[in-house]
């Protein structure tokens, strides 16, 4: 990012507008909880409270089982210091601010004009990165001559066996390993004894990849051939889990929903945890190019780096077939993301234009298939979203959600902004956010809570067989 001509205006709403705006208090979470509580284990407490939501227990399917795990999950609220929660503040400082611990977490003195000083000298700079986090790079080639970069951090010294299993971690748009978040998620994963493998879309690793084909929102074939390697290599294939944020988000979930039932048979997938699914994105892309703060932040910065590694792609490779399917004059000349997918991802990728694109690969037409336990995590006010959008029927808490049996814990917090979570005000009881961030931290607790409830699972399918 660069400094933004508007920020000023950017700071002005983030240090004076919540004072008028926003109420001191705790933060808030919407959650649909329906009167009886189920628990996540097998046994006399889950046959107490299963009469009143239906379950026959003599008859659990896997699917009814994940539904209980993701139900049983307590989502601690976000609570950001009131005079930093505007989401624009939040947004940008989760990409410059996340390694300073001062950052991450507030209290009642932090000073907010400091904070607001620091994030502008940031953006003046580059985002954080961090490249010395990773053990080790893998280059995973792929069936149609191309490769990716999946970067490794083990639990302990060299895949210390004692691992409780492997997060696999797909980045956003323009994203990679070493930015700020992934690490952060990396970092949470570890902590709670998991190791973590960080896959790079296509051209995203500082490699340049191949072709000019790389990677879109609904491009699923890169990590299903990362979950068969990891099981074909492995003598005995640990838990996997699966996370991702924002464009990520959207393939962890549409892979699991063209998976079902197969992401823990075939491949030992036993849940996942995303953070700002974008659900929809023929609704979404109105406010991510939206005239004013979020065309100049967002949509201009996301769209000079898309317009730079394609243009850059095809002078590599000006005679291939795929770039004479592209016009480099009107890939110039695009303004928009919008108008940038319709020129390149469409015509590469076999779509008319960016909305049969979106409708495609949106993940809402693939979550009622999703077997597994799943945590999705979106903040309200996030930039890049339909403010009036958030599919609560998909939410295992919800009563149509409960109905379905969908083993979906969706949390919607008031406040966040675009994979911010930042300046959270930590409660008595939550002694353990200190090296990541809000949002990674409750990211990484779902992952726990599913791993320790693991032998349900298996209960569940071997039943089944």
């Amino acid at each position: 990012m660069v400094l933004f001509p508007t920020f000023l205006f950017l700071l002005l709403l983030a240090v004076v507008g919540p004072v008028f705006s926003f109420n001191v208090g705790t933060g808030t979470n919407q959650i649909f909880r329906p009167t009886a509580r189920l628990s996540a284990t097998t046994g006399a407490d889950a046959r107490s409270t299963s009469t009143s939501v239906g379950i026959n227990l003599e008859t659990e399917t896997f699917r009814e089982t994940s539904f209980r795990i993701a139900w049983s999950f307590d989502a601690r609220p976000f609570n950001p210091l009131p005079v930093l929660s505007n989401c624009h503040f939040q947004t940008i400082s989760g990409v410059f601010l996340r390694n300073d611990p001062d950052s991450r977490y507030a209290t009642s003195e932090t000073n907010i004009f400091q904070k607001a000083i620091q994030l502008i000298s940031s953006v003046m700079g580059e985002a954080d990165i961090n490249g010395e986090f990773w053990d080790e790079r893998q280059r995973i080639a792929t069936p149609d001559g191309d490769f990716f970069h999946v970067d490794n951090k083990y639990h302990g010294d060299d895949g210390d066996p004692s691992s409780k299993g492997l997060v696999i971690v797909l980045h956003g748009l323009q994203s990679s390993s070493n930015s700020s978040l992934s690490v952060d998620l990396g970092k949470a994963y570890r902590k709670l004894g998991f190791d973590v493998a960080c896959v790079n879309f296509r051209g995203c690793s500082g490699v340049p990849n191949n072709k000019l084909r790389a990677y879109h929102l609904g491009f699923t074939d890169d990590l299903k051939h990362y979950l068969s390697l990891v099981n074909n290599s492995a003598q005995k294939t640990p838990p996997i889990f699966i996370s991702g944020f924002s464009l990520g988000a959207n393939v962890v979930l549409k892979t699991l929903g063209e998976l079902g039932s197969s992401a823990f048979e075939d491949y030992n997938v036993y849940g996942a945890a995303v953070a700002g699914a974008p659900f929809d994105n023929e609704r979404n892309v109105n406010f991510v190019q939206k005239d004013g703060f979020n065309k100049l932040a967002y949509n201009n910065n996301l769209l000079n780096s898309l317009k730079k590694t394609a243009l850059s792609q095809i002078e590599r490779m000006p005679d291939s077939d795929e770039a004479k399917l592209l016009d480099k004059g009107r890939i110039a000349q695009t303004t928009l993301i919008s108008a940038f997918e319709t020129a390149v991802i469409a015509p590469l990728f076999g779509f008319e234009d960016n909305v049969d694109y979106y409708r495609k690969t949106n993940c809402i037409n693939f979550l009622d298939e999703i077997q597994v336990p799943t945590l999705i995590m979106n903040a309200a006010d996030d930039p890049f979203f339909d403010p009036d959008y958030f599919p609560t029927e998909f939410s295992c808490s919800s009563p149509e959600g409960e109905r379905k049996r969908m083993p979906i814990s969706m949390v919607r917090t008031e406040h966040g902004g675009h994979l911010g979570y930042m300046f959270h005000q930590r409660g008595n009881d939550e002694s353990d956010m200190e090296d990541t961030s809000f949002m990674p931290t409750q990211l990484a607790l779902f992952i726990r809570h599913v791993f320790e409830r693991r032998s349900s699972l298996e209960k569940a399918a071997a039943a089944m067989d």
